[in-house]
């Protein structure tokens, strides 16, 4: 990635230069971006940062990233604003998807032929992209502030601020949580990872790893996905199979859809044959004026429609990886409870106030949309917006109880027929997946499939999955070597480092570096398993400098000389 120039003056810093870290020192095992800035020996901290820093407190999690907060910004010559600066990005990266696992570093690194101060800032990012254009985010506000300071009570105004860089940087996020609670989880359990070209993401070095796509593994097959992916294909399949699924046929049009309705016997379900996330879906159906209100409607999703019977009871996701039953959560459609005063305008209004509530990808919830569709379905059942509940009243909302339209899910902990959960492993068989998430609707999921109306809705070849799944995956890599080597030109670039991390065949990553190049950039991989010093190192006056950062950064070998037996390391917490 090329350098960003990132240039802005200020009392107390100037931000001259932005780009992504080369290297890992001192444990830290995720990305960085490294900024630069140049800070004049008489220079005060900036008052403007902290004020900025009160501002958007309210609307950002910066206390999640904060261990001193200063009270004041004097004499501390522009760094006590860079550590603000980066309290604030980190909770801004955080919210617009980015993953700050580690906490930012600001350090002196010398000083400029004019006598400034020469400081870098590190931050933790996924994303580098992502981390820089959060910085520039940070700065053009400010540089709005210095030309009209909002009012502290102007919330609406700062909020809507804040809301617009979320989205604009959400634009550089990785997306749904997959890869995010993927990535946590291998950071908690000592595993590399790589991001590489379009989306994918590595676990491991070398011989052993595995590459993900959001919850696609390198073991999925592309047939299953497809097969999934169309519903008519995966409905006959499993209905081939001898499994239960609804009644379904493929409608071309309106008057057809109103036939094998009739002939099927409401209610009915009509939707796309070929989206996800519950896009189009419209379940319940009971009249003909109302399947024709619903028909338009998945003709703005899909020209290719499904009708389908409505199977009645409750809604379940079976998590299936691997032949093996890893999560089931019971699906929860959103719902208002009257209070006798407010109407269901104002209760939705504040059901979409929670902090758990937005419109990224990775929000725990959807915000609920008050649309046409959300006022139909209350027309549906003698409501409006305007009705006011009365105190205790449930008013469910929407069609459908997917995420994606606002609904919730609760983990469901009694215990599962055992003839469900074979259903549910022999559906993500029959299809052809390794990680399935499997609709199942039963009105009682604790007896046995065979005694109830249950049925198998949809499989889901790319879920968003409660649980992590890694452990299932990732149980070895190559091990990393590097000698220290003072000739440099023995020495590997860092980017002959990626290059064989990233080659399944690689069963020993290994390669040379200098003391110059270990002491600017540090480590090339984030975990590395021996150090090897040279014979021409043995003896350089900055050994015992060499010495500190491999002992600093974990390394549990610290060698003398050039072999090493490690082969085929098992990965586990202590690694």
């Amino acid at each position: 990635m090329k350098k960003k120039q990132v240039s802005t003056s200020n009392v107390g810093f100037t931000l001259i230069k932005a780009a992504p870290a080369k290297g890992y020192f001192h444990a830290r095992r995720q990305q960085q971006i490294n900024l630069d800035a140049l800070i004049d020996e008489n220079g005060k901290d900036d008052p403007l940062m902290y004020q900025i820093y009160s501002l958007l407190k309210p609307h950002l999690p910066i206390d999640k990233f904060s261990r001193l907060v200063p009270d004041s910004l004097h004499a501390n010559h522009g760094i006590a604003s860079l550590q603000i600066l980066s309290l604030i990005a980190a909770a801004l990266q955080q919210a617009a998807g980015d993953l700050v696992m580690e906490h930012a570093s600001v350090s002196v690194n010398g000083t400029s032929e004019d006598g400034k101060k020469i400081v870098r800032m590190t931050l933790p990012t996924l994303l580098p992209r992502l981390g820089i254009e959060t910085v520039r985010w940070i700065l053009n506000f400010k540089d709005k502030c210095q030309k009209s300071m909002p009012d502290s009570s102007d919330k609406h105004i700062i909020a809507s601020e804040v809301e617009s860089a979320i989205k604009s940087l959400n634009s550089y996020s990785l997306k749904g949580y997959n890869p995010i609670n993927f990535v946590r989880w291998a950071y908690e359990h000592q595993i590399p990872y790589l991001l590489l070209p379009g989306h994918l993401i590595q676990y491991g070095y070398g011989k052993g790893s595995r590459r993900f796509m959001s919850s696609f593994s390198d073991e999925t097959s592309l047939i299953g996905s497809n097969i999934a992916r169309n519903k008519m294909t995966s409905n006959n399949l499993l209905k081939m199979a001898g499994l239960p699924v609804a009644e379904q046929v493929h409608v071309l049009d309106l008057a057809m859809a109103k036939l094998k309705a009739a002939e099927m016997g409401y209610p009915v379900v009509i939707k796309p044959a070929s989206l996800d996330n519950g896009r189009g879906v419209y379940p319940g159906i009971f009249s003909e004026k109302d399947l024709g209100h619903c028909f338009d409607l998945v003709l703005e999703h899909s020209k290719s429609v499904i009708l389908e019977k409505h199977i009645p009871g409750d809604s379940f996701r079976v998590e299936v990886t691997k032949g093996n039953i890893i999560a089931i959560r019971q699906r929860i459609y959103p719902v208002v409870t009257g209070d006798g005063k407010k109407t269901i305008e104002m209760l939705v209004a504040e059901l979409n106030d929670s902090d758990q509530r937005s419109d990224s990808d990775f929000s725990a919830l959807k915000t609920i949309a008050v649309n046409s569709e959300l006022i139909y379905f209350l027309q549906l059942t003698g409501r409006s917006l305007s009705t006011v509940p009365a105190n205790g009243e449930t008013v469910r909302l929407t069609r459908t109880s997917n995420w994606s339209q606002g609904g919730s899910s609760v983990p469901f902990t009694e215990d599962i027929h055992p003839d469900n959960v074979e259903l549910c492993i022999e559906a993500a068989e029959v299809i052809g997946l390794d990680i399935a998430g499997i609709d199942l609707i039963t009105d009682d999921i604790t007896k046995s499939w065979k005694e109830t109306e249950a049925v198998i809705c949809e499989v889901n070849a790319q879920p968003q999955l409660v649980e992590v799944i890694l452990d299932h995956y990732c149980t070895e890599r190559a091990p990393v070597v590097i000698t220290v080597d003072n000739d440099s030109s023995k020495t590997s670039s860092s980017e002959g480092f990626m290059a064989q991390a990233i080659k399944r065949s690689t069963e020993l990553v290994s390669g040379r570096i200098t003391v110059s190049d270990l002491r600017e950039n540090g480590f090339p991989l984030a975990y590395i398993d021996a150090l090897v010093l040279s014979e021409n190192i043995t003896r350089h006056p900055d050994l015992m400098g060499v010495l500190d950062i491999a002992v600093a950064h974990g390394v549990p070998d610290i060698l003398a000389s050039n072999t090493h037996p490690l082969r085929n390391m098992r990965l586990s917490p202590s690694v």
